[in-house]
């Protein structure tokens, strides 16, 4: 039985937040057990015939004390879960066949002098090869940072894809056609910048971000993507130095801009302009402020192509 403290949060000056009720362990008791199983859902579901599949933590390396961070499923046969130990200071990640949950470790790493954030890793179609986010040595008096790792799960071969002064903060996808991998990164030596970024599997790294310039002709330096699918269109949103903007692509090869967009501020009454078209200068979104009166959800804009309320 786990001994448990309350604390609610609240908000007295925004009345569109409510109290929330947090719920955490208290110190000396018993922290909470994860365990991973598997049910064929394609099988007789009888209460008789139903086969759940253990699929243990390896705890000869993150101990009986663990923590589960992910769960991804590579092929229809294979599950891969990350494990860490309690402190987060050891990961491993393991494949198990979903059928039989006989376990193979994939990767194993550390960090003695911090600790642990793995991310969730991305396979490849067929499942032999994956990309994740893992802490790369830049020598000596650089330190590590983290870069895009590619890791082969038959022959355990650790190769970045990424190297430099700078952190990839998040990957995008991988479209594994054209091997090219998509991520979000800092600026090389300015680590409040966000830049988009693509990498080949052979390790060509180009910012797609960086040409970017506002309307006001400075360079972007905060952005971030939405990409299609099948990653073959993509849209990166410029959010500084200046007042945010909208650039679509539909060439991942070519990087050719198809149209650009600037969200308005909303301000006053009357219909708003939401977004504009920087080529025709012409409004594609607007919106009309609803007034709010008496109790309850309220409508705050409406959209005058749906009128259909968008903020209550």
């Amino acid at each position: 039985m786990i001994d448990l403290i309350k604390a609610s949060l609240s908000c007295q000056t925004d009345p569109l937040m409510t109290g929330q009720i947090v719920v955490k362990a208290l110190s000396g008791t018993t922290n909470p057990h994860v365990s991973l199983k598997v049910v064929d859902l394609t099988q007789d579901l009888t209460y008789d015939s139903i086969t759940v599949v253990d699929l243990p933590a390896p705890t000869d390396i993150v101990t009986d004390d663990h923590i589960l961070y992910t769960v991804t499923w590579p092929t229809d046969s294979a599950v891969v879960a990350t494990w860490t130990n309690r402190v987060q200071n050891v990961a491993v990640i393991t494949s198990y066949n979903s059928s039989s949950g006989a376990a193979t470790i994939v990767h194993q790493w550390g960090e003695p002098e911090g600790w642990l954030t793995p991310g969730t890793p991305l396979f490849d179609d067929a499942g032999t090869r994956f990309v994740t986010i893992l802490s790369e040595s830049q020598g000596e008096v650089d330190g590590d940072f983290n870069h895009v790792i590619l890791i082969d799960t038959s022959s355990g071969e650790r190769r970045a894809l990424t190297s430099g002064r700078y952190t990839v903060t998040s990957i995008y996808g991988w479209n594994t056609e054209a091997a090219i991998i998509y991520y979000l990164g800092t600026g090389v030596d300015a680590p409040t910048n966000r830049h988009v970024y693509s990498v080949t599997e052979g390790g060509v790294n180009t910012c797609l971000s960086c040409p970017i310039q506002t309307p006001e002709g400075n360079k972007c330096l905060y952005s971030t993507a939405t990409f299609s699918q099948d990653l073959t269109h993509y849209s990166i949103t410029c959010s500084g130095p200046d007042p945010a903007t909208v650039t679509i692509f539909k060439d991942l090869v070519t990087n050719v801009c198809t149209r650009t967009w600037q969200p308005m501020s909303v301000q006053g009454s009357g219909n708003q302009c939401l977004y504009k078209d920087l080529a025709t200068n012409v409004c594609t979104r607007t919106w009309q402020p609803m007034p709010v009166q008496g109790s309850g959800n309220q409508c705050l804009y409406k959209g005058l192509v749906t009128n259909v309320s968008t903020r209550t």
